[in-house]
């Protein structure tokens, strides 16, 4: 079995430290580093059994005395606590967020990797990879869209930052690795465990016109026109 999936929380006692739904918010915003994460160490990580590390980060050292234990109905899911500093992020820029999470779920998986005996070398260049991307967490969706015609293709790129997980609709010839036009389609707020990127339902309405509906529950649908790029491109 190999670890795919991971969940983090912050502790609900920082609510009284970090007002204005902070809690609630946290976990919105490391839903963009958990997808790299788990992009960077794809069926990388064979375990004992355990497919899902669900965290909870605190910066109270009292929380941390039992700290890991298995769901008796879900024994693939490891949960553990990590001490995380709050007070660093809660003023810092995105690029700095991302870094520290990035980093503390690395550590932590690091440190799980060591107990439980699962390789670390995965782990040691998904860190390599990510600081040499900036802990950017974007491209290109699995999924494409061959137009009725079959001349074109749409695949849909994704953008996942911290606020926002945003989406554009990319025009290429079919069977050509070479962009021709862009279009933005529209963002949705980040939801813990629901933005799968790779899950995007796309379709062409016409031979210019193509809709994706949001991988979210939110179920956001949008529509672009290729007209004027075809025409160019013809």
């Amino acid at each position: 079995m190999h670890l795919r999936d991971v969940t983090i929380h912050a502790s609900e006692g920082l609510a009284e430290k970090y007002k204005d739904g902070f809690v609630g918010k946290f976990a919105r915003d490391v839903e963009c580093v958990n997808v790299l994460f788990l992009k960077l160490i794809d069926r990388k990580i064979t375990t004992d059994g355990t497919k899902k590390l669900a965290l909870m980060f605190t910066d109270n050292s009292d929380e941390l005395i039992e700290r890991h234990h298995l769901y008796p109905e879900q024994p693939d899911v490891l949960i553990f606590n990590w001490l995380f500093p709050f007070a660093d992020y809660a003023g810092a820029a995105e690029s700095d967020k991302k870094r520290l999470i990035f980093t503390a779920l690395c550590d932590c998986a690091t440190y799980l990797a060591r107990q439980y005996q699962w390789e670390t070398q995965p782990l040691d260049e998904a860190r390599v990879q990510a600081e040499l991307q900036h802990y950017e967490c974007s491209g290109y969706v699995k999924p494409s869209w061959i137009s009725p015609d079959s001349k074109w293709r749409v695949k849909v790129y994704y953008d996942f930052g911290l606020e926002f997980l945003e989406f554009y609709a990319c025009l290429f010839r079919n069977r050509s690795k070479t962009e021709l036009n862009r279009q933005y389609l529209g963002k949705v707020v980040p939801v813990q465990g629901c933005n799968r990127v790779g899950k995007s339902h796309g379709k062409w309405l016409s031979s210019t016109q193509f809709e994706m509906i949001s991988p979210s529950f939110f179920r956001k649908q949008w529509v672009c026109d290729f007209s004027e790029a075809i025409i160019e491109h013809s």
